[in-house]
């Protein structure tokens, strides 16, 4: 077996393994570079990089080989590159076989050859002076992996695989088999066939196996960008982009602009740059200096890119710029303006919109009590006409009207963190509040030891999200018999007000031992009140929301854990949701639960915990 290396960084580094003859210094070097086909835009790419490789290089002469899709094509042109006793070959094979005897034909003759990409079979890889590629079997994985991630509950699954043979297309395949057949009882392929790595075969075989079922399946896997977009075209036809997921695999610049559309959720990026620029150098250095590489295999280690991490493709610099505000402006209301947990959930709208090529703006009132300001605020917001509305509801019930007179005058409303009693929004985005509750209630049990009296500090009545953190807590908490909970205490997410609150619970219930606190203001007027009456670490506090405000006294012992959403992610989603009801796509999911984060002391510090707490940049 031959040893991996990691491609960390672009050049790779070498060691003296042999000793080749060593060209003379100042000779230029002829090169052959053969790919299966000039017209995949993958290959397009990887020629254009190994071409500017070369010449900051300098002295190379590089030949580009096009096999046009065609083995024989891509065999006779070895056997001319022999004819002509080039210096060197850099080739992906199209098929593992059908190329292995013609590759062993040219190390035969004296030319060393580096595969990128795809490896040749048998023993023929092992003579090769290199492999430089992607962990092909871990981009199918990163694809079953996600396709796990966005469906916890099972999945029905169409499986596009590339051209038989070929060893991307097998590697592809079973890195998604990896992740999904050992939960095949949740996550069946239901329809699985070669589309050749075509597009107009990815069209045809996505055509053919919607007709062949019932219903629709949940995620569409292609083992390369143009089969899913041919699949994209099929779901076009039937009015299903966006119901079906579409994974692709390359990261293609046409497919990272339907990434950013929204039709296809994500391609794997498999670096095809960083591969041509390292497997050049390798053949320069083994040439010149008749230096080897200390590693035969040399793989970069595929991620997903979607629109979450979109800055990070590596054609980036190709997909055609949105001119910013095109697309119409994106109105964020909050519950509030005074409570800084909104500034995240406003942190992830401004970004998902700029990517999108929307213009934002943020309109609240000062405090969440405001109801009856806030349905003016909407009206007031509808009556503009903007591309979408995204807000949090102070009141579930009486910001029903407002919310339904928008979308009836045509402007599409998303809930985030905060519902209203009504279907009318096109979707809901918030925390899973009813078992975010029920969480808060398992850790502040645990931390009392199971028993003791405990108090309750509430958001307000007529919130949803009030009375779901409040039902959750209570229904959990009734679990041990030998815990007390006092009345909740309904303070509108005010501080002073909880801070009054909590004061007067513990002068009238000297023996409380812990809280549950609703909202990250509660959790700070609590704080205070604890630390005025010197009982730090005796009454412990678990709260929502790690505010600035509330940090610091988690950091000094006085709250025991805090409770974290994800507001960033809201504000993403909610921009998602508009952005597909503008574009006349189907939104897959209405009502969306994101899970929270329990912060401790022993989690606090970690990169992941810490992305959570750190402010958003104002």
């Amino acid at each position: 077996m031959f040893k991996k290396a990691s491609l960390g960084v672009l050049i790779l580094m070498l060691a003296v393994l042999a000793v080749a003859p060593v060209m003379g210094q100042g000779e230029t070097l002829r090169i052959a570079f053969s790919v299966p086909g000039l017209s995949f835009p993958f290959f397009v790419h990887m020629e254009r990089q190994i071409q500017d490789e070369a010449a900051k290089i300098g002295g190379i002469e590089l030949i580009v080989l096009d096999g046009q899709d065609r083995t024989e094509k891509q065999i006779a042109d070895l056997e001319q590159m022999i004819a002509e006793q080039v210096d060197g070959l850099i080739i992906s094979p199209r098929t593992s076989d059908g190329l292995a005897p013609a590759v062993q034909e040219v190390i035969d003759a004296g030319i060393p050859v580096v595969t990128i990409d795809r490896n040749v079979a048998g023993e023929t890889a092992q003579n090769t002076l290199a492999h430089v590629g992607a962990d092909n079997v871990k981009g199918g994985e990163a694809q079953g992996e996600l396709l796990l991630k966005m469906f916890p509950n099972g999945a029905r699954i169409f499986n596009l695989q590339g051209t038989p043979g070929a060893s991307p297309a097998i590697d592809r395949n079973q890195g998604l088999h990896n992740i999904v057949d050992p939960v095949a009882d949740k996550y069946q392929i239901i329809f699985e066939q070669t589309a050749n790595f075509n597009r107009a075969d990815g069209l045809n075989v996505t055509e053919n196996g919607l007709a062949a079922q019932d219903t629709p399946p949940d995620v569409i896997v292609a083992a390369n960008d143009d089969m899913a977009l041919g699949a994209i075209e099929a779901l076009k036809a039937r009015n299903l982009v966006g119901q079906v997921v579409v994974f692709g695999f390359d990261a293609l610049p046409e497919a990272l602009d339907s990434v950013r559309d929204g039709a296809l959720t994500g391609s794997v990026e498999q670096f095809p740059g960083g591969q041509s620029r390292a497997a050049l150098n390798i053949m320069v250095e083994y040439l010149l200096n008749g230096t080897a590489p200390a590693q035969h295999d040399n793989f970069l280690t595929p991620k997903m890119v979607t629109r979450d991490n979109f800055n990070e493709a590596e054609r980036l610099s190709e997909v055609p710029a949105i001119e910013p505000g095109s697309m119409g402006r994106i109105v964020f209301i909050p519950k509030s303006t005074d409570v800084s947990y909104w500034l995240w959930v406003k942190a992830g709208v401004e970004e998902r919109a700029a990517l999108l090529g929307y213009s934002t703006d943020y309109q609240g009132v000062p405090r969440e009590i405001d109801i009856a300001q806030q349905g003016d605020l909407v009206r007031n917001v509808a009556a503009a006409k903007p591309a979408g509305i995204v807000m949090a509801a102070t009141d579930a019930e009486a910001l029903v009207a407002p919310v339904e007179e928008a979308i009836a005058s045509g402007v599409p409303v998303v809930m985030v963190d905060s519902g209203v009693n009504s279907d009318a929004p096109y979707a809901t985005i918030t925390t899973d509040n009813l078992g975010a509750a029920a969480e808060g209630a398992r850790v502040l049990a645990e931390l009392i030891g199971e028993t003791g009296k405990v108090g309750n500090l509430g958001i307000l009545a007529g919130s949803q999200t009030g009375s779901e953190r409040d039902q959750g807590f209570l229904d959990e908490i009734a679990k041990y018999p030998n815990i007390e909970v006092l009345p909740t205490q309904f303070t509108g997410c005010d501080p002073s007000k909880a801070l009054n609150a909590a004061t007067d619970l513990l002068t009238a219930n000297p023996d409380i031992v812990g809280f549950y606190s609703a909202c990250g203001p509660n959790g700070l007027g609590i704080a205070q009140a604890v630390k005025a009456l010197g009982l730090e670490g005796k009454v412990k506090i678990v709260t929502f929301d790690p505010n600035p405000e509330v940090t610091p006294l988690f950091e000094d012992g006085t709250i025991s854990a805090m409770i974290a959403q994800n507001p960033f992610a809201m504000g993403l989603q909610g921009v998602d949701a508009i952005d597909a009801l503008v574009k006349g796509y189907a939104i897959r999911q209405k009502n969306v639960a994101i899970p929270v984060v329990i912060i401790t002391p022993e989690n606090y510090n970690t990169p992941e915990i810490q992305a959570l707490v750190t402010p958003p940049e104002s």
